[in-house]
């Protein structure tokens, strides 16, 4: 009741003070109010800038078709095709090989805070997105035009640990119409791609460089003389024991047949594998104006050993059934490379394609390199690449195919294969580094 009578006779004052009261109350509530608003709507303005800036550097790090100098201008057209903010940006750009920065600076006016001397609120962000890490190539196809690299059939491809790509610009760069779909640590390519991958192949990548276009090729000499020892067992503590001296590779009928080891010089018109236990001893080989071919049933050994193909007909054919384990040499002027393309001085051969069929055990430890030939790669009943620790494949188009069931494994692992690392190396997507 006393309570009730106090209130009613507040409700009765007519002197003015709670009028005053409010008064005095209202101006600082007001103010309150209003920089909560401003403070919120700032807070607004900066994420809004924010997100924009992320987008804008991310997009234009990953496009790896473009300078450095077109990532700048790349990134600030995205930021303004794509910042949904309110206020002006003052933007700043710089790029590089490795990353994109970019700086914003805005201004967020204020409603009451005029009128006590503070205009704006100034808001300052800045992003940056740079390669996340180095990743390994294994295969590269080198042209820049059509298609550079193609899965088909029911091949299942996989390359856990390192990447695929392709240079050319081609709508069509990388191709996969294979039932099994190809997996690798990541699929670029310059130009467009088609297909289903795991995981999603990019567009729109950087050119990656020939690693080994400045290698020097093994030296051509006459055709060897003594061009294989015959008879000799690989397995002998002296395999030159009671071996026999054939002084003409085409003295071998039918071809080099079992148990002959092979010493490094240049075959004229190639060498055809036919027998087993064949041993190829470390050094430099040249397959002058013909094939290396390993036949079907065959077997050959290469520790240390380069092979060089040069001129008319001088391409790398490894039949279906057949059994040849090739390891690159550690050191030297072409470490790291098991078979390569001489193309200096070398006649015009570049609708070769160099295959390796179905169903053979080839282990190549090192790099197949045909950089103006193809490579054709059929998987078959044994898994191509399975046996070697680090492989990979560079030339101007490859293919990889196959029947259901079908497969091919490549690795990096340069360190258990005592080589040098496997080259090229490209970048393994990007991120937020700021």
């Amino acid at each position: 009741m006393m309570k009730l009578n106090t209130l009613r006779a507040y409700s009765r004052e007519s002197s003015g003070q709670v009028a005053v009261f409010f008064a005095l109350v209202a101006l600082p509530l007001l103010i309150c109010i209003s920089a909560a608003l401003d403070y919120t709507n700032a807070v607004s303005q900066k994420t809004k800038v924010k997100n924009a800036l992320d987008a804008a550097v991310l997009a234009a790090m990953n496009n790896n078709a473009l300078k450095p100098s077109e990532k700048e201008d790349y990134a600030l057209k995205y930021f303004t095709d794509n910042y949904s903010g309110k206020v002006p940006v003052k933007l700043n750009a710089t790029a590089t090989e490795n990353d994109v920065t970019l700086s914003g600076e805005a201004a967020a006016e204020l409603s009451i805070g005029k009128a006590l001397g503070m205009k704006e609120i100034v808001i300052r962000s800045t992003s940056r997105a740079e390669i996340a890490s180095e990743n390994t190539i294994c295969v590269l196809a080198l042209g820049t035009s059509g298609t550079g690299v193609s899965f088909s059939g029911g091949l299942a491809y996989d390359s856990p640990t390192c990447s695929v790509h392709s240079n050319s610009r081609d709508a069509k760069a990388i191709v996969s119409t294979s039932s099994a779909k190809p997996s690798a640590k990541s699929f670029c390519a310059v130009g467009g791609t088609r297909g289903n991958y795991e995981p999603y192949a990019k567009g729109e990548c950087k050119q990656i460089e020939d690693p080994y276009k400045d290698v020097i090729p093994p030296m051509e000499s006459w055709c060897s003389p003594i061009a294989a020892l015959q008879g000799a067992s690989s397995n002998s503590s002296n395999p030159y024991a009671n071996s026999q001296l054939v002084n003409d590779i085409g003295g071998f009928v039918g071809g080099i047949q079992d148990n002959v080891i092979l010493i490094p010089g240049t075959y004229c018109g190639g060498v055809s594998i036919t027998g087993k236990n064949i041993v190829f001893l470390p050094g430099d080989y040249i397959m002058l104006d013909g094939p290396l071919r390993v036949v079907a049933g065959a077997q050959a050994t290469a520790e240390n050993v380069t092979i060089a193909f040069k001129g008319t007909g001088a391409q790398l054919q490894i039949d279906e059934g057949s059994d040849f384990v090739i390891k690159a040499p550690a050191t030297g002027p072409r470490a790291g490379l098991a078979f390569m393309e001489v193309i200096e001085g070398s006649a015009s051969n570049d609708s070769a394609v160099n295959y390796i069929r179905g169903g053979s055990a080839l282990s190549v430890t090192g790099t197949v390199y045909f950089p103006t030939q193809e490579i054709e790669v059929k998987g078959g009943v044994n898994t191509v690449g399975s046996k070697a620790p680090a492989t990979s494949f560079i030339a101007r188009s490859l293919t990889f195919t196959g029947d259901k069931g079908s497969k091919i494994d490549v690795k990096v692992d340069h360190v258990s294969a005592g080589i040098p690392p496997i080259m090229p190396r490209a970048e393994d997507g990007v991120r937020l580094a700021q």
